[in-house]
């Protein structure tokens, strides 16, 4: 979890990239995983709590899921129906488009 937050102090993404390349197709057979990246609430679009440099966009769509993070994000049902269709609804179009798993974390 943190992977692209503008508050994690890990901005290298050529390394990001070998990291993420290693554990789904470098590493021996048996060490390869599927990988879900824990990322900010505004990874697609890369604002507001995500890093902004166009870089981080490959970053997204190179993890075999996604699993944004929501929590506190709207406070009525009607702020939540904004989100979804503004932000969540445009997520899952963009990871169904590029075969990402999408896992939002929401509360």
């Amino acid at each position: 979890f943190g992977i692209g937050f503008k508050s994690v102090n890990v901005d290298d993404t050529v390394k990001m990239a070998e990291l993420i390349d290693w554990f789904q197709n470098t590493a021996d057979e048996k060490y390869r995983v599927f990988l879900v990246g824990g990322v900010p609430s505004s990874w697609r679009e890369r604002i507001n709590d995500s890093k902004e440099a166009p870089e981080w966009e490959g970053i997204y769509d190179s993890l075999d899921g996604i699993h944004p993070w929501h929590v506190g994000r709207w406070t009525s049902i009607g702020n939540f129906d904004n989100y979804f269709n503004s932000k969540i609804s445009p997520d899952v179009e963009h990871c169904r488009q590029k075969g990402i798993l999408y896992m939002p974390t929401m509360w």
